[in-house]
C-alpha cells in the first residue's frame, strides 16, 4: 500500500512492512500516535519504520511509537516542540540511513534535534544509534535506559547528556488500567454485603 490511513501516510517497504512517511494531507494534529499495524483493506502491514524527515517541523508536542518500529531514520522528528520521548525496545536503528532529499541536515542523524526535550528514555538495548540524535535540546540533561538493557556502558550522546539506567521505563510507558471511582465503590459495597451475610449464617 501507498497512501493515507488514519491521518498518517505510509509507504510499503516489503511484503509485510510499511514505513510512516508523515502526516496525511490536511492533518495538522500535533500529538501523533503511530499504530503498530495498518491495512489497505486486503493486507495488514506492520509499521516497521519512520522515514527520514517524516515529521520535520510539524510542531509536534508528543509522539507515541509502537513496539513494531525497528528503524527511525534521519531527521524524522527534527525541529518540533517535543518535550519527552520514549523509544520502544524494538528500535535497533536510529538516524543512520543515508542522506535523503530535503534540508542538508538530514545527511546526518539529528533525529530528535531542535526540540524542547526534558526527558528521553530507551526501553531496549543500545543499537545502531547516531549519537547526534538529541543535538540542540538545551533542556535535556539526562537520558535513561532500562536497567536490564545491554550495550549502554560508556555510551554518551554528542550533546553532553548524562546517560543512566532506570527501573521504571517500561511501567511508565505502559499505563495500568484503572477503574472509575463509582465502580470501586459498588465493588466495595458488594464485598461488604457478602461479608455480612456470611456472618449472619455463622
Amino acid at each position: 500500500m501507498s497512501g493515507d490511513v488514519g491521518g498518517l501516510s505510509y509507504e510499503v517497504i516489503n511484503t509485510t512492512d510499511v514505513e510512516v512517511t508523515g502526516r496525511a494531507s490536511g492533518n495538522t494534529v500535533t500529538s501523533i500516535v503511530i499504530p503498530a499495524t495498518v491495512s489497505d483493506g486486503s493486507t495488514t502491514y506492520s509499521v516497521a519504520a519512520i522515514e527520514g524527515g517524516a515529521f520535520f517541523a510539524n510542531s509536534l508536542t508528543s509522539v507515541s511509537m509502537p513496539g513494531s518500529v525497528t528503524n527511525i531514520e534521519n531527521g524524522a522528528f527534527n525541529s518540533n516542540a517535543l518535550t519527552g520521548v520514549i523509544i520502544p525496545d524494538s528500535v535497533t536503528s536510529i538516524g543512520v540511513e543515508g542522506p535523503i532529499s530535503g534540508p542538508p541536515l538530514f545527511g546526518r542523524g539529528f533525529t530528535f534535534a531542535n526540540n524542547a526535550l526534558t526527558s528521553a528514555a530507551f526501553e531496549g538495548n543500545f543499537g545502531t544509534f547516531s549519537l547526534d540524535m538529541f543535538d540542540d535540546n538545551p533542556t535535556l540533561s539526562t537520558i535513561t535506559y532500562d536497567e536490564g538493557a545491554t550495550g549502554w556502558s560508556g555510551e554518551a550522546f554528542n550533546n553532553g547528556t548524562t546517560v543512566i539506567p532506570a527501573t521504571s521505563i517500561r511501567s511508565a510507558s505502559t499505563p495500568v488500567p484503572t477503574s472509575p471511582i463509582w465502580l470501586l465503590g459498588i465493588m466495595a459495597g458488594l464485598l461488604s454485603l457478602v461479608a455480612v451475610r456470611k456472618l449472619r449464617k455463622a
